[in-house]
């Protein structure tokens, strides 16, 4: 099988494995369903990561495994970047922060994107998945955050992932308030994606 054949194949076999059809597929992954038939038809030249990464969230596999060898997807250094993700209990007792990279679930994003919407150097940024709710912050758990850690200079009403001995916390600066005596900043948060729950 030619490998530009591998996304469609393996989207109709988790399509399948899910009991799910085109058209549900793209409006739960907020796609058009000309872009789903496209790929099932193999008339798909070009498909953004992006919209292949919110397919792969609904079917409920990493995106890596649709995108994995095939020549019709940008996946290279050039224009796709994986950022690490962070490990955060091992970074709570570790003078440095711990990252993880290539993890069964990878988080790739455009370098384009980050360039223009982020206006940062991707090794200046990594992934953090939140472990509990945090109200205040209107962050849920498990919500997937982008941090910046070129930007570790306190700025007032945004929100940064901070550490005070071995407690790592993600805290809105409020600079007339807060103590931050002691608190190192690791950096800003510059993104954030919730996952829809799959009914």
């Amino acid at each position: 099988m030619p490998k530009e054949n591998n996304i469609k194949s393996r989207l109709k076999e988790e399509m399948a494995r899910n009991n799910i059809n085109a058209k549900k597929l793209a409006e739960k992954a907020d796609v058009g369903a000309s872009f789903v038939y496209d790929i099932l038809n193999g008339n798909s030249k070009n498909p953004t990561i992006n919209k292949i990464s919110s397919i792969a969230d609904i079917l409920g596999v990493d995106v890596s495994y649709l995108l994995n060898d095939d020549n019709n997807i940008q996946n290279n250094s050039d224009n796709v970047i994986e950022l690490k993700s962070l490990l955060l209990e091992s970074s709570k007792t570790s003078e440095e922060l711990v990252f993880e990279s290539f993890s069964s679930q990878p988080y790739f994003f455009q370098r384009e994107w980050i360039d223009k919407q982020l206006k940062t150097l991707p090794d200046n940024l990594f992934i953090l998945i939140t472990e509990e709710e945090i109200p205040q912050l209107s962050i849920q758990k498990n919500d997937i955050l982008i941090i910046d850690i070129s930007k570790s200079e306190a700025t007032n009403e945004d929100i940064f992932l901070l550490k005070k001995q071995e407690n790592i916390f993600l805290h809105k600066i409020d600079k007339e308030n807060d103590n931050l005596e002691n608190t190192k900043i690791i950096g800003k948060v510059v993104w954030l994606s919730r996952r829809i729950n799959k009914y």
